[in-house]
């Protein structure tokens, strides 16, 4: 699959999502937690839908990435500040092990 046909699935998908599913994942996960290269920097959540930027191999969560690029002037990574464009991808082996990670009940705090 060619990244221009990624992308542009990825753009309607990205239109049906709710606010929610724009940003990372917000849960209290079972230690080991998830790692440093798991986490989004623009949100600070772990990566939701992952996707891998090309100029320096961080993850950022799609949804992040659309905000940055609708948002922003210039559409930069914001790690190296090299122009992003088409040039990130959908990291499937990160979604894989971020979906593995365990978390605790939503319900915890009262008592599940």
């Amino acid at each position: 699959e060619s990244d221009s046909e990624s992308d542009s699935e990825s753009d309607s998908e990205s239109d049906s999502e709710s606010d929610d599913e724009n940003e990372g994942y917000d849960y209290a996960f079972v230690d080991p937690g998830p790692s440093d290269d798991q986490m989004c920097p623009i949100c600070h959540l772990v990566a939701r839908k992952a996707c891998q930027a090309n100029c320096c191999g961080k993850i950022f969560c799609k949804g992040c990435l659309g905000k940055l690029r609708q948002y922003s002037d210039e559409f930069k990574c914001l790690i190296c500040r090299k122009m992003l464009g088409k040039r990130y991808f959908k990291d499937k082996r990160m979604e894989r092990e971020i979906l593995h990670l365990q978390i605790y009940c939503t319900n915890k705090n009262e008592g599940c």
